[in-house]
């Protein structure tokens, strides 16, 4: 009777191993593009085990981005060397195969939360990051009773030398963020030369990859004008959130947030995971429209709209410009002598015009579009255009 016992026990105790044994699955495409150079391990398990030691646990709610108990980690700390994050949560209502789309909003909204705490979790590409999704779970009651957000897990650097070492290295990968880097001009001149006319201002910005070489100055941008009085709601787009070009329709493209006027040290943060969220896009065009359209369905009582644009990238969705019925002034970055050339700069050129909007660039600023006929000229950054056949060409001396 008590070896019968002792295999049901065994038996027991081999059927909760199995079912709690990590397995790996599939990860998707579009999902990678948020973790540090895209590299993560999914697995799936019937239940989360917690390790033993060494780990700090952000807790969130089911179907929630926000992290409850972010005061359990101080970014001051260096004594805690990271190593490993575990993103966990339960694969309902979803399935195995859907997963990573379905979850692909939640997740980055949680990455950001993260990314806000502490940038050391995205900058430190020697992190190694896993994804457990539960799937213990079959009905919303159950899932809400399993643990829902990140486990850090770290080693103690005990000695000022490996803190120092750790520290610095933090140090330099911030530094060498691409976020922070530039081969970009100088927007703010632009915002300094405007301020005194832009009044409660929609900012919609561009983030998409082609962006990146002016991202330092659009931080910039956005620094100064984050005054609570003069900006009702700043808007990201990446087009698309790396949907591949057969899934992007007109008006449907995606990938736009729309937020009221976060604080200072959070839209750096929500710049860079919105473009992350971006990576891999498959073609140069971008849903600048779509952008504009959202932020001006959802924000109230604003006068100006701000477009931060990629001077050298094309508009995907012109056939929404009849849509548009307030002034769009267009800031414009990366334009040189040659954009002139570009159908991109012909399309900003006829947004600004057909809403009896502006461009602008680091020197100009090109007002009163509307009223412009054919002949009509302008300087643009030293150079002398000339309206010709609803398209700007160089002008004849």
């Amino acid at each position: 009777m008590k070896i019968f016992q002792l295999l049901i026990l065994l038996l027991f105790a081999l059927s909760s191993f199995t079912q709690n044994k990590a397995v790996q699955i599939e990860s998707g495409y579009r999902i990678k593009k948020l973790f540090p150079e895209g590299k993560y391990k999914a697995y799936k398990t019937d239940k989360y085990l917690f390790p033993e030691n060494n780990i700090v646990v952000f807790k969130t709610d089911f179907g929630s981005e926000e992290i409850k108990n972010s005061r359990a980690w101080n970014k001051e700390d260096f004594t805690k060397g990271v190593y490993e994050i575990d993103l966990v949560f339960t694969l309902y209502p979803s399935n195995e195969k859907q997963w990573h789309e379905d979850f692909f909003d939640l997740t980055k909204n949680r990455m950001a939360e993260l990314l806000e705490m502490d940038d050391r979790f995205i900058l430190d590409t020697l992190i190694k990051w896993n994804i457990y999704v539960q799937t213990f779970a079959q009905n919303k009651s159950d899932a809400k009773k399993q643990f829902h957000g990140f486990v850090i897990k770290y080693k103690n650097l005990d000695s000022e030398l490996s803190v120092n070492y750790y520290k610095n290295r933090l140090s330099e990968l911030r530094k060498y963020d691409k976020v922070y880097t530039t081969n970009g001009q100088k927007l703010e001149k632009t915002f300094l030369r405007n301020s005194e006319k832009w009044k409660n201002m929609l900012i919609i910005t561009d983030c998409t990859y082609s962006m990146m070489p002016y991202s330092t100055h659009v931080v910039l941008w956005h620094l100064l004008n984050n005054n609570s009085h003069n900006v009702v709601t700043y808007t990201f787009f990446n087009d698309g959130d790396s949907r591949p070009l057969s899934r992007k329709k007109i008006g449907k493209t995606g990938g736009i947030y729309v937020i009221e006027n976060p604080q200072k040290e959070r839209i750096l943060n929500i710049m860079r995971m919105v473009r992350i969220a971006g990576y891999g896009n498959e073609d140069e065009e971008e849903n600048d429209l779509e952008a504009i359209l959202k932020t001006m369905q959802v924000a109230k009582n604003y006068d100006d709209v701000i477009l931060l644009a990629d001077a050298n990238s094309s508009v995907r969705d012109m056939e929404l410009l009849k849509e548009l019925n307030r002034p769009i002034r267009i800031v414009l970055c990366g334009f040189n002598s040659q954009t002139l050339s570009l159908p991109s700069f012909w399309q900003y050129f006829e947004i600004a015009q057909y809403t009896g909007g502006s461009i602008h660039t680091v020197e100009s600023d090109i007002e009163n579009l509307a009223s412009m006929t054919e002949d009509s000229k302008f300087i643009i950054d030293g150079i002398e255009v000339t309206v010709k056949n609803g398209k700007v060409v160089l002008a004849k001396n």
